[in-house]
């Protein structure tokens, strides 16, 4: 069979056909012109790692030392927020 690239979507809508079991691999394979090779392939990677759509994203070391930078930097913020009203109250009590 000529290789052609098939989208993610496409692949994944022949592997629910063939889950549904309404035609036999021969007859998906045939209507979308890939082998049975390929298709028992992409079923396998479907079984295998299918649950990972239901995972939390993971995140890179890079991302992940953002984020902490990020909560520290607004931690500081708000306590310099808390500050500066102290110190305003003060002066208006004056």
């Amino acid at each position: 069979m000529k290789y052609r690239k098939i989208d993610p979507k496409t692949k994944l809508q022949i592997v629910k056909e063939a889950l549904e079991g309404k035609m036999s691999i021969a007859e998906i394979c045939n209507k979308y012109g890939i082998g049975q090779n390929t298709l028992a392939y992409w079923l396998k990677l479907f079984e295998e790692r299918g649950h990972q759509i239901f995972e939390p994203p993971r995140r890179s070391k890079n991302e992940q030392r953002v984020i902490e930078e990020n909560k520290t930097l607004k931690r500081i913020i708000a306590e310099l927020v808390i500050a500066l009203k102290k110190t305003e109250m003060e002066i208006v009590e004056v």
